[in-house]
């Protein structure tokens, strides 16, 4: 007799945003290792010379942050009440 197990789409579903959220920080890393390449031998800050692409950068990044953390907490609010 041939078992068919059929994809667990939850599972699945679960795999792609841990990828999207490993790839995020990997881009962060990346991003940051080059400002401080660049900036190492200038005594200005990135902070001082762009201040509205740093404001926009910090804005999106807490955005991103706020939305991981209210995505899981409804997650967790839906598996505790079936």
């Amino acid at each position: 007799m041939s078992v068919s197990h059929g994809l667990n789409l939850a599972f699945e579903k679960e795999s792609i945003r841990l990828v999207q959220h490993e790839v995020f920080a990997c881009l962060l890393k990346t991003l940051n290792d080059h400002i401080q390449v660049k900036f190492q031998s200038i005594q200005e800050s990135p902070m001082d010379a762009h201040h509205l692409a740093m404001f926009i950068f910090l804005l999106a990044l807490f955005t991103y942050a706020t939305a991981v953390v209210v995505e899981f907490l409804i997650q967790f609010w839906a598996a505790s009440y079936p």
